[in-house]
């Protein structure tokens, strides 16, 4: 069923008719059309009829709150950098896609573990130099998109290639460490490749102003592949995890180059 088709069915839009809507709205429903039908009236309508509100009005004290009780309209507010030419150092909370509305992405993969596994598809991780096999959800076709990561990959500089075969899975049911928010490989949308050149913020310490200096040996052809096909890199976080790729592609769609 078309997604104009369930839109109508669920008498959310009218065919023909344009509702004045931000660019991060925009982004988002082209990103997910066979979810999404609208945004009217500050809130978001899924085309099976939920409804979600855009925009709490809500003002945090603190990076970490904002964090723990982002609306959609949070997660849309920081513009993710494409390519290899972005700012460095990072400004601090500079993490275009660590913001997020679970609630979005509870009802768009599972709101439970049984409900993410109902969804997973194998693919092989660069099965002539890797074979690792993988489980991805085929909501949106992720299972798909990642596959043509690795054939991608698989035709770089096998000096490139070899650096990110090794990867430690992608569907793990879990809270991201020290907090209590869903962990993206909860929704098996994310997958941790190059784990041996890896960089993590919680692994250093900040320096005497208080600012954690940024690392990465991950390389950007990898990350020019991954966000083809429409995947972020947690490589352009201040809180780095470089070995981190999401399928998030209402952030692409809306990224711009630095």
């Amino acid at each position: 069923m078309s997604a104009a088709f369930m839109c109508l069915a669920a008498g959310l839009c009218v065919l023909g008719v344009e509702t004045e809507i931000t660019r991060e709205q925009r982004c988002l429903l082209d990103a997910y059309p066979e979810h999404l039908c609208s945004v009217r009236s500050n809130m978001l309508f899924w085309c099976d009829g939920t409804v979600m509100q855009w925009d709490s009005g809500r003002t945090y004290e603190d990076f970490d709150e904002l964090l723990n009780n982002a609306d959609l309209a949070d997660q849309m507010s920081i513009e993710y950098p494409l390519g290899r030419d972005y700012t460095i150092p990072l400004p601090e909370n500079f993490d275009p896609g660590r913001v997020r509305s679970e609630a979005f992405f509870r009802k768009m993969y599972g709101g439970r573990a049984e409900e993410v596994r109902a969804t997973l598809e194998p693919i092989v991780w660069l099965p002539e130099h890797a074979g690792k096999k993988l489980w991805v959800t085929g909501v949106n076709d992720v299972h798909v998109r990642l596959g043509r990561v690795s054939d991608d990959l698989a035709k770089v500089d096998p000096r490139v290639r070899v650096q990110i075969e090794e990867t430690s899975g992608t569907f793990v049911w879990r809270v991201i460490k020290g907090t209590s928010r869903a962990s993206m490989h909860s929704f098996a949308i994310a997958v941790d490749v190059g784990v041996p050149i890896s960089d993590y913020w919680r692994w250093n310490k900040p320096g005497p102003d208080g600012i954690y200096p940024y690392k990465n040996r991950m390389p950007l052809e990898v990350v020019e592949i991954f966000e083809r096909h429409g995947f972020i890199w947690g490589g352009k976080w201040y809180h780095f995890d470089t070995m981190h790729f999401e399928y998030r592609p209402e952030l692409i769609l809306c990224g711009g180059e630095q």
